[in-house]
């Protein structure tokens, strides 16, 4: 149960203060960074397969981690084409 304080000083739960969890306010592409971060800690520091996790687990884990990679990054292609679009016409201008 999570708890939070009210504007008049009571501890109350989180239906009573209607709060929401921080997922619910996060987009997609937030999304998608916190899982792959959370895929990431279960593997070693540098990618490698930790001491005890069967390869099968791992390599589950791996494909995971792709799947993610290219979700997030289908996120930020449409941003960076639109900011690779606006640096052009802004060079366009100055050139003129």
């Amino acid at each position: 149960m999570i708890y939070g304080l009210s504007s008049d000083g009571y501890f109350a739960c989180r239906k009573c203060l209607r709060l929401g969890y921080q997922s619910e306010s996060e987009s997609p592409a937030d999304r998608a960074w916190r899982r792959l971060t959370k895929l990431e800690s279960l593997l070693a520091e540098d990618g490698a397969k930790p001491t005890g996790m069967r390869w099968r687990t791992y390599e589950r884990i791996v494909a995971q981690i792709d799947g993610q990679e290219e979700r997030r990054d289908n996120f930020l292609a449409p941003g960076l084409m639109r900011l690779l679009m606006r640096l052009e016409t802004a060079g366009t201008r100055k050139g003129r």
